[in-house]
Order: C-alpha cells, then structure tokens, then sequence
C-alpha cells in the first residue's frame, strides 16, 4: 500500500473514532472536499470498508477482475 493510501486510511479511521477530529480537518490533511470526506465517513461507518483503495482516492483506475 502506498504511503498516500496509508495516509488516508490513518485519517479517515481518526476521524471515526476520535469526536476532536473535523471533517473540516480530515478534508484538509487529505486534499479532498468535505463533501467527499462525509460520504467517505458514512460508508465507513455502514460497512467499515477499507476506502484506501477507491478510486477517487487513488486518480487511477481500479483493476478489473
């Protein structure tokens, strides 16, 4: 896993467990929308799904099965 992906993955699970942590701080550290970052935190939190891998995180294509 990339240390981009890494990062991401560290940020989104803080911004889960730990109420201190913003949105607004996430979207920041991770260069994306807070938008994006509140719907990357309801999957999370539904499913628990690593989002390290999806593809908006990555700018590239995930590979086809």
């Amino acid at each position: 896993m990339s240390q981009k992906r890494l990062k991401h993955a560290h940020i989104l699970d803080r911004l889960v467990t730990d109420s201190s942590f913003t949105i607004a701080q996430a979207a920041e550290a991770m260069g994306l929308s807070e938008g994006y970052v509140k719907r990357l935190k309801g999957e999370y939190k539904k499913n628990r799904i690593d989002f390290s891998c999806t593809q908006k995180i990555l700018e590239e294509p995930l590979p086809m099965p």
